[in-house]
């Protein structure tokens, strides 16, 4: 080979209509050289009709093929592996939980997560604990436009000797879409106890009624607002889900709150009873239209309830109401002789990357951007990159959305770089 890109061989995969859908290539072989493996691994995308294989040569001279194969393999069990990319692209069938980039560190102790009903709430555990935090990826492979598959919950809340969160010992995926849906996985990361042995009595009967409540499959999911961000004289309207994965008719109440974030106080209540059959999901709605919002970031916190007892809360969600007082007393930013300038001051930011799925409710959730914001600027990591590029939402959910973020990193101090912004 002389020049270019060099040679590999490509399986591409086509629907009814002759559309390429997918295509997985080899490694590149280039220069001079004796014969060389390439392999390449990749998923045959939902809706393939036929495949066809290419031998490839990009550049001048002559490329040889032989013993050319195609065999058929069982995707890794979990997300251990993938194939490298911009990101790690995975097979929608791998069970996603846990990550080796979130080991447990300096964790001595646990108690239950307030904001969950599957487990005893008053549960303390004595350390120290090791091994993996209990999380999971909720949503597809493709990083910024993935749309969640399951909702996670914390059971059991690491906490180090000065009480700072460390990482879930255990969690609980609801998953209500994928090729899992209707499954429930709860899963425990420690690796240097057995924390069901006689050593925690406490958590045996917390086993019992964990596994008590996912026989039911009986859930919240998708709690949101309309619009990220608010101005005063508009209407919020408020949503969430409820599923009944199980055998039995379900007699239930849904109790939607809205709580300051700052401060704590309810708001705004609704109550809605509902009577839910097997396999079935049905929407709960209601609005708030308070005038003049009271606060600038709001909670939106749900419990389901059967009788009198509570089985299940979401409160990972939330909205930003615009107040133009917020932008007052900052200094502005400006470059000069190539050093920023906060006001009069020089500047030198270290900055991060703050990143979500974009149609990713948790993930987009204000109340999560709020905290990413606020920590930052606590460390004293004064810029985030933030991509903008792709708008996925419809118009006005789209620049309320974009809103939120700005009001946001201007509460907290934090100067936002956007990314890619388009139009």
């Amino acid at each position: 080979q002389r020049d270019g890109f060099g040679a590999y061989a490509a399986l591409c995969h086509f629907n009814d209509a002759g559309a390429r859908i997918g295509c997985t290539e080899t490694t590149l072989i280039t220069g001079t050289q004796d014969w060389v493996l390439a392999e390449g691994a990749g998923p045959v995308p939902t809706g393939t009709r036929s495949s066809r294989i290419g031998l490839i040569f990009h550049g001048h001279g002559v490329a040889y093929y032989d013993n050319l194969r195609i065999e058929r393999t069982v995707p890794p069990m979990n997300t251990a592996t993938g194939k490298g990319a911009d990101f790690l692209e995975l097979d929608p069938l791998q069970i996603s939980a846990f990550d080796a980039g979130y080991p447990l560190r300096h964790a001595v102790a646990a108690e239950a997560d307030p904001n969950q009903f599957l487990m005893p709430r008053d549960l303390r555990l004595t350390g120290p604990f090791e091994g993996w935090a209990a999380m999971g990826m909720l949503g597809e492979a493709w990083y910024c436009t993935c749309a969640d598959k399951a909702r996670w919950t914390p059971l059991l809340r690491a906490t180090d000797r000065f009480g700072r969160y460390q990482g879930a010992l255990g969690a609980v995926m609801h998953h209500y879409g994928g090729p899992y849906e209707g499954s429930i996985w709860a899963f425990f990361g420690v690796d240097n106890a057995d924390l069901f042995s006689p050593k925690y009595p406490a958590m045996a009967q917390a086993f019992i009624e964990l596994v008590q409540s996912m026989q039911s499959k009986t859930f919240l999911h998708q709690s949101r607002s309309d619009l990220a961000c608010y101005r005063d004289g508009e209407t919020v309207h408020l949503s969430v889900k409820v599923t009944n994965g199980g055998t039995q008719t379900r007699d239930l109440s849904v109790h939607v709150e809205l709580l300051s974030v700052e401060g704590d106080a309810t708001v705004f209540e609704h109550r809605a009873a509902v009577r839910l059959d097997p396999a079935n999901t049905v929407p709960i709605a209601c609005t708030w239209a308070p005038g003049v919002f009271p606060h600038d970031l709001y909670r939106i916190q749900v419990t389901l309830y059967e009788g009198d007892k509570p089985i299940d809360r979401e409160s990972t969600n939330g909205f930003v109401v615009w107040k133009p007082a917020t932008f007052a007393p900052l200094p502005k930013l400006s470059l000069v002789d190539n050093v920023w300038h906060r006001g009069e001051r020089p500047l030198f930011m270290i900055g991060a990357q703050q990143f979500w799925s974009s149609l990713s409710m948790r993930n987009s959730s204000p109340l999560v951007i709020a905290e990413d914001f606020r920590t930052m600027r606590d460390m004293g990591v004064g810029l985030s990159r933030s991509f903008m590029m792709w708008a996925l939402r419809p118009e006005q959910e789209e620049r309320r959305f974009r809103d939120m973020m700005v009001y946001l990193a201007q509460k907290y101090g934090v100067v936002m770089f956007y990314e890619g912004i388009g139009d």
